[in-house]
């Protein structure tokens, strides 16, 4: 009989510990969901981090939606490095060129050089590393870095010496 006293408490500790996570999920999942809406509502009340300023860009419309652009556009911008670097076509469509020429601030001509401008605003709230222009211009009609000879220390030297080594 003690063993049959010891199986009803153990299924007595089972059925109240499946209670307690299910209880648990469900307030964890209500906090997300309350969180969720009061971000959405609400977006720079005090204590919040405020969304990044954006400046409104010169087209009259994006190449896509923009909540579709918001988190898709690096994948965009990536299969068109692919097709253009790997491949040989170049389409207008998704280019770093023609958002830059659309999104860059008309008081720096950047879409990186000020806090609230295109690119730079929002990497920075995201907390995302922005290294697309290490290569490429930041400002519309300048030619991409990448497109140049790259300067190098050696090269620097050797021009100096008028092209002796």
């Amino acid at each position: 009989m003690t063993n049959n006293g010891a199986m009803m408490r153990s299924g007595v500790w089972v059925r109240d510990l499946r209670f307690a996570v299910a209880a648990l999920a469900a307030l964890l999942l209500a906090a997300m969901f309350t969180g969720q809406a009061i971000a959405t509502e609400v977006p720079n009340t005090p204590g919040r981090i405020p969304r990044p300023v954006i400046e409104k860009a010169d087209g009259t419309a994006c190449v896509a939606d923009p909540a579709f652009m918001r988190k898709n556009h690096m994948d965009l911008l990536k299969h068109q490095r692919d097709d253009t670097m790997h491949h040989g076509i170049r389409t207008p469509r998704f280019s770093l060129v023609g958002c830059i020429n659309c999104h860059a601030s008309k008081k720096t001509n950047s879409v990186v050089a000020g806090a609230d401008n295109f690119c730079q605003s929002c990497h920075a709230y995201a907390g995302v590393t922005l290294d697309c222009f290490e290569c490429h211009s930041a400002t519309p009609g300048a030619a991409s870095r990448g497109s140049q000879p790259a300067s190098t220390p050696a090269s620097s030297a050797t021009a100096a010496n008028g092209g002796k080594q």
